[in-house]
């Protein structure tokens, strides 16, 4: 069942681009995403399907790819969205094309085998369908793959407006203030048995300054949450050895106020999914793949917070952030603009090696070390609002 809603192509894609970003870079491959100029601002679509079909082909491309690069690309045209998926993996002989679009068919060798269920594609292809679209696919062995995606999609608004770079507005949240008169870092414990999923979620979490530990599955939850308190528990329902639901009831059967919000995480979602889950103990639910804004709506709405916007990084408080005497330490607008045009690209790899290669020369700003540190960490949002930062002093100091 489809439900319509209006989304903005740059902030979605944006998060995908996030998303599979971290998860390619855990694996060492390089990620280009490239959007066509006159993408609309909106379009009217089913946002939640639209996401687990990149979500899914992205994680497939990964999947199969031991070196090299994923991409993904995005164009509008006709009152059609296409998406391109293209990689450097093992690729897919041609008799095999239809049979990878059906339920448990999976190629390649038994090490890529074990990796999954064989359902993702045929998933995938049946969102498609029934969004009025179509998937075509483009492999051979060893040379790759490329999955070609297109759905009919309404424009919002009358015009098409270029592309424009928003990502200090969609990605502005830095991090929180306490509201409960504590200084002390806010503690998050995330239960996933796919080391995927564990990577996203503390990525999107370190990002907004949590303290994250990760348990693979029930039984590590509640040894970790029976000894040390957590002001947030992401709880996977489907996993080895002990369930997320169990693991909830256990958790919850210890007294006192610590470990008591704790979210469940479910790629099915389904009703009965969501009852089960709030009747162990669950205050709420996400559905994955995790989107942003509802994980930002979920921890403001249990947690005793109040966000802090990238925004004030630009504006009047830059002189708060970084202050005269550490101006001279920081990076030119000329180094920053370079760095930032990596990110876009998705080549963490690449930000990584510049900044290695900046630490060894003579007179290197000190700056340079902090963002190595970020870049290593996938601290993207931080990453980018440092050198945004960098960029607005050395307008102002030009003027």
């Amino acid at each position: 069942e489809l439900f319509s809603e209006t989304i903005n192509l740059v902030s979605f894609f944006n998060e995908i681009n996030e998303l599979c970003g971290v998860r390619a870079m855990s694996k060492g491959l390089k990620f280009c995403y490239q959007a066509a100029p006159n993408l609309p601002t909106s379009i009217s679509i089913d946002g939640k399907r639209l996401r687990q079909i990149c979500i899914n082909l992205l994680s497939n491309a990964v999947k199969f790819t031991s070196q090299g690069t994923v991409q993904l690309g995005v164009t509008y045209s006709d009152n059609t969205l296409e998406l391109t998926v293209k990689d450097d993996g093992v690729g897919i002989p041609q008799e095999l094309h239809r049979e990878v679009f059906k339920p448990f068919i999976q190629t390649g060798s038994s090490d890529y085998k074990v990796q999954g269920t064989g359902l993702g594609l045929a998933i995938t292809s049946g969102l498609v369908e029934i969004m009025g679209g179509n998937i075509t696919l483009d492999s051979a062995p060893n040379q790759g793959s490329l999955f070609t995606v297109q759905i009919p999609a309404i424009v919002v608004v009358d015009s098409q407006i270029p592309v424009v770079d928003n990502t200090a507005i969609t990605c502005s949240i830095i991090g929180y203030n306490r509201l409960d008169q504590s200084s002390a870092q806010l503690r998050a414990l995330v239960v996933d048995d796919m080391v995927e999923n564990c990577l996203v979620m503390r990525s999107l979490l370190e990002q907004l300054n949590f303290a994250v530990t990760l348990a693979a599955d029930g039984v590590q939850a509640v040894q970790l949450a029976t000894n040390e308190p957590f002001d947030v528990i992401f709880m996977d329902l489907v996993m080895p050895n002990m369930d997320g639901l169990t693991a909830t009831r256990r958790i919850m059967e210890y007294p006192g106020r610590s470990n008591t919000i704790i979210l469940a995480t479910t790629a099915r979602a389904y009703p009965e999914d969501q009852a089960a889950s709030l009747e162990a103990g669950c205050r709420d639910y996400l559905s994955k793949p995790v989107a942003r804004d509802r994980l930002l709506q979920l921890l403001v709405k249990y947690l005793p917070i109040e966000w802090v916007y990238a925004e004030n990084l630009y504006t009047s408080n830059v002189t708060s952030v970084l202050s005269p005497e550490e101006t001279a330490s920081t990076l030119n607008a000329e180094q920053s603009q370079q760095l930032l045009d990596i990110i876009r690209l998705g080549a963490v790899k690449d930000v990584i090696s510049n900044l290695e290669t900046l630490l060894q020369a003579p007179n290197c700003p000190t700056q340079a070390k902090y963002l190595l540190e970020l870049a290593r960490d996938f601290k993207l949002s931080s990453l980018r609002s440092a050198l945004k930062a960098n960029i607005s002093c050395g307008c102002e100091q030009m003027h």
